[in-house]
């Protein structure tokens, strides 16, 4: 089945448009694909998101630096904080140099439950599981084109 069939339309202008259109449509696919996966752990996608890049952190972090690094919608990032510390995912501590400012960092509870979350990348990996490596890395590449362009 193709972009035709998964939509119900015949014709498009040109490729060009059936391509973003097929972005726009494949995007939607893969975010409800990763939502399910997340639903196991009880975790939101921005909240996995969230958890990613403060797991990937030494030391405690600004919500401003989580903010650059979001794959999605980078708005509600305090609430999403606020939601992970009263599940004991993530900890806060004053900054030491401006105390009005809050350091961000992953609890052992967090760093666990990412841990259990990536012992099951099969199951990740798997959203695209007909494709190959080779393939994946073409898409990569096209993919960055895409967002590369002018």
């Amino acid at each position: 089945m193709g972009l035709h069939d998964d939509i119900r339309q015949s014709k498009f202008r040109n490729e060009h448009q059936k391509a973003i259109l097929n972005l726009m449509y494949t995007s939607v696919w893969v975010h409800k694909r990763v939502k399910k996966y997340l639903k196991k752990y009880n975790l939101t996608i921005t909240q996995f998101n969230v958890l990613r890049i403060l797991n990937g952190q030494k030391v405690g972090v600004s919500t401003a630096f989580i903010r650059e690094r979001m794959l999605t919608d980078k708005a509600d990032v305090t609430r999403i904080v606020e939601r992970l510390f009263s599940l004991g995912l993530v900890e806060r501590e004053t900054n030491k140099q401006d105390r009005r400012l809050v350091n961000l960092s992953i609890t052992k509870a967090g760093k666990e439950l990412i841990a259990k979350a990536d012992a099951d990348a099969a199951a990740f990996d798997g959203i695209i599981e007909g494709m190959s490596e080779e393939e994946c890395a073409l898409l990569n590449d096209l993919l960055d084109k895409v967002r590369n362009n002018p």
